[in-house]
């Protein structure tokens, strides 16, 4: 099993458990620390998915593949820095977070 694939799935993982932590917790500051993290984890997750189509799309010389797939990179690794952030930002808050992951 490929690096990527691990990862992929350590992080969808880490997301159900986080997923269920959410629904059966009241709101306070520790939800709200594990909502971001189960953000994190699913842009992880998607990352892995087009990290491997932009692999494919190198490894099949597809010019079409490589801006597809290097777009969708981008644009879901930016996301992953946001929800990072967020994530540090909830945690070393004491007063209310200004955004949640599941508004």
């Amino acid at each position: 099993m490929s690096p990527i694939a691990i990862i992929g799935i350590a992080a969808l993982a880490v997301l159900a458990v986080a997923w269920v932590v959410v629904s059966f917790s009241a709101a306070s500051r520790r939800r709200t620390v594990v909502e971001w993290v189960a953000a994190t984890a699913l842009y992880v997750f998607l990352l892995t998915i087009f990290v491997r189509g932009l692999l494919w799309a190198r490894g099949a010389d597809s010019i079409v593949g490589l801006i597809g797939f290097g777009f969708l990179c981008v644009f879901f690794g930016g996301g992953l820095i946001v929800c990072v952030t967020n994530a540090f930002r909830a945690r070393g808050n004491d007063d209310e977070p200004s955004a949640r992951a599941t508004n």
